[in-house]
C-alpha cells in the first residue's frame, strides 16, 4: 500500500527560509573538509513539524541554504519513507532546483527533465 505525501506542501516556495541556523561548532568541521553544507528535507508524511525556522537574528551562527522540496505526487509505503518511484522524483526536483541556484552546474549532472525527475543520462 502507498500512502500519499501531497499535504506536506503543494508549493516548494511557501514561506521557507533561503539560509537555515546550524551550530557554530559545525563551521570548523566543514570549514576542515573544505565542504559547504546545504540542507534539505525529502518530503515524508508529517514531515512538515521538522520545517526550519528562520535564522535568529540575536545569535550569530553558521547558516546553511535550505532547498524546499515539493511533497506533491509523492508516497510511502510506510508513512515515513519513499517509494522507488518517488525517491527518484524527489531526487530529480532537487537536482533541478540545485541547479537554477546555480548550486550545481548543469554540465555536471543528469538530465532533469521537465516535471522534475532525474533520467539516467549523464553529461561530461
Amino acid at each position: 500500500m502507498a500512502y500519499p505525501v501531497d499535504g506536506y506542501r503543494r508549493d516548494a516556495s511557501n514561506n521557507l527560509p533561503a539560509n537555515v541556523s546550524l551550530q557554530a561548532k559545525l563551521d570548523a568541521v566543514f570549514a576542515a573538509q573544505r565542504l559547504k553544507p546545504l540542507l534539505t528535507l525529502i518530503p515524508f508524511s508529517g514531515s512538515s513539524d521538522y520545517l526550519p525556522k528562520p535564522a535568529a537574528l540575536h545569535n550569530p551562527v553558521l547558516e546553511a541554504p535550505f532547498i524546499g522540496l515539493s511533497g506533491q505526487q509523492l508516497t510511502t509505503f510506510d508513512h515515513n519513507h519513499l517509494t522507488g518511484e518517488s525517491r527518484r522524483i524527489a531526487t530529480g526536483r532537487l537536482l533541478k532546483n540545485l541547479q537554477e541556484q546555480g548550486i550545481l552546474p548543469a554540465t555536471t549532472t543528469r538530465t532533469v527533465e521537465a516535471n522534475g525527475s532525474a533520467t539516467g543520462q549523464s553529461h561530461p
